[in-house]
This record gives C-alpha cells, structure tokens and sequence, in this order.
C-alpha cells in the first residue's frame, strides 16, 4: 500500500526544487511556508483517520460484530471525539488514550512506551503534530507561524508512524476471553 502523505512530501519537495531553480526567493520562501503547513494537516489528519479506523475495528471485533454496539460507539466515540482522546496542549504520552479502554489496558501500554524509547519518542512526535496541527487549524492559518521546516515535520511523521502502527497491533490483537 502506498503512503500517499509520502508522495506528498515527495511531490513538494520536487516543486520546491523546481521554484528554487527560478531563482526567486520570495516564491520560494511562501510556497515552503504553505507547503509545510499543508505536510503538517495532511499528516495529521491521515492519522487521525487511522486512529478512528482502529477505534472502529476494536469495537467490531470486542463486540463480536453487534451492530447496536458499533453504532453507539460510532455515534458517542468517534464521531467527532477524535480530538478528545488526547492531550493535545501536553504532548508528553498519550495516557489520557490509554485510559479511555480501561486501567489493566492503560498500565500495561504505559508499561510498554516507557520500556520502549523508540516508541516513547514516536509517541511524542505524534501527540507534536496533532498539536500543531490543532494551533495551525484553530489560531488563523494564515498567521500562524510554523516553527518547524517541512523536513522536520516529515522526519517527525516518520517517527509518529511507529506509534500508530504499534496502537494497531496492541488494540486489534487477539485477546484470551474474547
């Protein structure tokens, strides 16, 4: 499956390439701008449909498929909640994640992040891009002033990838009782 956040990056990296061979900076240093705070939505955004979509799988496969289940955590855990299950002005673990499918859950995820500095860090680049995603988004656009080139925000995609790849293998592994 392609990565198509990716692409993207690829995509303004070459345009970016292309701008600065006209040799004009001023294009160059706004579309640099634009591109990284478009990278930074993007990436977030991919994430936050990631995240929802496992959200939705759990409670398909934890519910053995019971619709009426599915429908009230769709209508009261998703839709529209993303932004509440982290948080987001704290970009130091996702505890407040953990929490929400219960104690022996949480313990056990906090266990393993802390034990893990690899994932650790890609917890935190994570939460860093949900959180400037959500000041770019919430504070004007067009002011807002991204303290981060697109190569940073692209290096810390990378490292947020690792997180959200391993929420799907702890949240959709098989469990004894289940």
């Amino acid at each position: 499956m392609s990565d198509n956040i990716e692409q993207l990056y690829v995509n303004f990296v070459d345009s970016l390439s292309a701008i600065n061979l006209q040799q004009n900076p001023t294009l160059y240093s706004i579309s640099q701008e634009h591109y990284a705070k478009s990278f930074l939505v993007s990436a977030a955004s991919k994430f936050e449909m990631k995240i929802c979509r496992l959200v939705r799988e759990f409670a398909h496969l934890r519910s053995n498929g019971n619709a009426q289940i599915k429908s009230f955590i769709e209508a009261n855990g998703i839709a529209r909640q993303y932004h509440t299950y982290f948080k987001w002005d704290d970009p130091r673990n996702a505890n407040s994640f953990f929490k929400l499918f219960g104690d022996e859950f949480s313990d056990q995820a906090k266990s393993i992040v802390k034990s893990d500095a690899e994932l650790e860090s890609s917890v935190k680049a994570f939460l860093l891009l949900g959180q400037l995603r959500n000041r770019l988004v919430h504070k004007n656009y067009l002011d807002f002033s991204l303290d981060k080139t697109m190569k940073e925000l692209h290096d810390d995609y990378q490292k947020a990838k690792y997180f959200v790849e391993w929420l799907e293998v702890i949240l959709l592994r098989p469990h004894d009782g289940d």
